[in-house]
């Protein structure tokens, strides 16, 4: 991101009125020494001043001050933005250029930098143990005896270092590892002090720490350890005490980089009902470094024991052990669907594209982007649409109410429900059932429908899981939804199967958490699959906060992400 031109002349600006400000100042100064001898002393005649002009010209001198102070508090205010945004001065997120669009989003990893649903880190490794162990059992049921005791090899080999009793191999791929604690000292009017310890030696080391009460860090290296950068974020102001000579720190606190400083966290699931930080704080530093976090270790406070990035730290191990099973648990997923990933890119289905002026086009996608020249506009800038592809009509919501839009002048009629329903609130989801001939809608925890040969809205669920997306697939006669959890985020963690009168058929758990969006998330049927779409408002103006339109592909019956990209247009 390069600094905006208009940054530049409003520092430019600032300056000017600054000097111009004192040198007032500085011009009255030498007015009212008219008269006056050398070096400003009196002569001997006595002048009088009248007292209210001795007052004009103190209230004007204080104008000035106060003119001065304001100036001065924009000046450091535009200095500390232009030092924020220096910060990504000419960054490309995984070569994404502010000048290229989304085309270079296409060569992206497939997964995202977490795949962890609802679990802590010793729950989530167990769970992936047992699944890779199970892919082991499948490929020898299927004759891959070769490939079975290559992930057997490789499941020891872990085991052995959650053990202490082994290391992984060196690698010069730089690894992020993120230290967090909620204090360093029970008396908050002061800055306590936290020592991170690294030994880790393996890989080079880009270090993050994070703080929410204020804390002065140590940064302590053991020999032959690579440390090549040191970020440090959290709520309130942090600093860097002592730190091997020569790596670079980057303060991107709260008082610092405001709504782009890192935040604070120390686990990946919350012990309590606050969402857990770690999914923010692993989006911003791949954002940042374009490196997935490695491990994330950290306690609520140290009690002035050292926090240790290493193999001596059983927790760490856990951590770096962890991120391992993810990606052999990806390649697992890749090698036990690579018939599917062949047939990706022939996929073709009609979606909707929202862009970042609230447009909305229809299309034909691919699970890798909408195809360009087959976008065209349809009606109204609503939070959902739905369409009843027998008479090519539109419906679309704003939230709390919803319209028809059909004719060739697509002209808007709202769905007004009866006085005998509930109020309309927190429309989240529609759909069309071509079998029953209606429009099905999701309110909060009810589920409404609206008869197209009866013209009547009807209740067919007072309670149930909130559902954010729907789709309808005719040819099994159920309705399909995504759930979202709070305590990630608001991120999708489960898929739910309805009947057609709304009722709860099952939910299954998603492999990994999905990012959702406000507005543009779509359920798609293709294939035997859902396509998920999320993410669609997002421009090149978020993209640092690790924002973008995306796709997953979920296998419905057991919850499992197969495949998921982000979407460029093509």
């Amino acid at each position: 991101m390069r600094i905006n031109w208009h940054v530049r002349i409003v520092l430019v600006l600032a300056s000017c009125f600054l000097f111009a400000a004192i040198s007032s100042a500085t011009s009255e100064d030498e007015t009212e020494n008219e008269g006056n001898g050398p070096r400003g002393q009196p002569v001997s005649e006595t002048v009088e001043i009248p007292v209210d002009s001795l007052r004009q010209r103190a209230h004007k001198v204080e104008e000035l001050e106060s003119r001065i102070n304001r100036l001065s508090t924009e000046v450091e205010n535009l200095r500390r933005e232009l030092a924020r945004l220096r910060q990504f001065d000419g960054l490309t997120i995984h070569g994404l250029a502010e000048s290229s669009g989304w085309g270079a989003l296409a060569d992206i990893s497939r997964f995202p930098p977490f795949l962890e649903p609802n679990l802590a880190p010793t729950q989530l490794v167990r769970r992936r143990f047992r699944e890779l162990e199970a892919e082991v059992k499948r490929l020898i049921r299927i004759g891959e005896a070769e490939l079975s005791a290559e992930l057997q090899q490789r499941l020891d080999h872990l085991q052995s270092v959650l053990r202490g009793e082994a290391i992984f191999d060196a690698t010069e791929q730089a690894e992020v590892h993120v230290v967090g604690i909620y204090e360093s000292s029970s008396n908050h009017r002061i800055a306590g002090s936290a020592t991170v310890q690294v030994t880790y030696t393996q890989a080079p080391v880009v270090l993050c720490v994070t703080a929410y009460e204020t804390t002065r860090w140590t940064i302590e290296c053991a020999p032959d350890v690579e440390l090549q950068q040191i970020l440090v974020g959290g709520y309130k102001g942090h600093s860097v005490a002592e730190s091997p000579p020569g790596v670079p720190v980057s303060i991107l606190t709260r008082p610092v980089a405001g709504h782009r400083a890192l935040p604070e966290e120390y686990e990946r699931v919350s012990s309590d009902s606050t969402p857990s930080a770690f999914p923010l704080l692993a989006e911003q530093l791949k954002a940042l470094t374009g490196l997935d976090v490695a491990t994330l270790t950290g306690c609520y406070n140290p009690d002035n024991k050292p926090l240790v990035v290493g193999a001596e730290n059983a927790l760490w191990r856990e951590e770096s052990v962890l991120q391992r099973l993810n990606l052999l648990y990806c390649e697992a997923l890749q090698s036990r669907f690579a018939e599917l990933y062949s047939q990706l890119q022939e996929w073709e289905f009609q979606a909707l594209w929202y862009a970042s002026d609230g447009s909305i086009a229809r299309g034909t996608f691919t699970p890798f982007g909408p195809l360009i020249s087959t976008l065209s506009p349809v009606p109204g800038r609503s939070n959902l649409l739905a369409i009843d592809p027998a008479a090519e009509t539109w419906y679309g919501c704003d939230g709390s109410s919803v319209a028809r839009f059909d004719g060739p002048s697509l002209t808007g009629s709202e769905l007004i429900p009866g006085d005998d329903l509930p109020e309309f609130r927190w429309l989240s989801a529609m759909a069309v059932d071509t079998t029953r001939n209606r429009l099905v809608v999701s309110s909060g925890d009810f589920v409404f429908a609206y008869s197209f040969d009866k013209q009547e809205w009807l209740v067919l669920r007072p309670s149930g899981p909130r559902v954010e997306s729907l789709v309808y697939v005719p040819e099994r006669d159920v309705l399909y939804g995504v759930c979202r959890s709070e305590r990630l985020h608001g991120r999708f963690d489960r898929i739910v199967r309805l009947t057609p009168s709304a009722a709860t058929v099952d939910e299954v758990q998603l492999s990994m958490p999905l990012a959702r969006a406000e507005r543009g998330t779509q359920l798609v049927w293709v294939d035997g699959y859902l396509a998920l779409l999320t993410g669609m408002q997002s421009t090149a103006s978020n993209q640092v906060q690790g924002e973008y339109p995306t796709c997953a592909i979920i296998e419905p019956q057991t919850g499992e992400v197969v495949h998921y990209s982000y979407l460029v247009p093509r």
